[in-house]
């Protein structure tokens, strides 16, 4: 028997992302420019 794993799904708005594109973590900032270039 597996565990059952929950799937998270949201809806990030641009504004949000470019904020994060712009962080002092690098992981993120990263994510965030990878996901405004999709």
């Amino acid at each position: 028997m597996s565990a059952h794993t929950p799937v998270f799904c949201s809806i990030v708005p641009p504004h949000l992302l470019e904020h994060l594109a712009r962080s002092s973590n690098a992981a993120v900032a990263a994510a965030a420019r990878r996901t405004l270039a999709a």
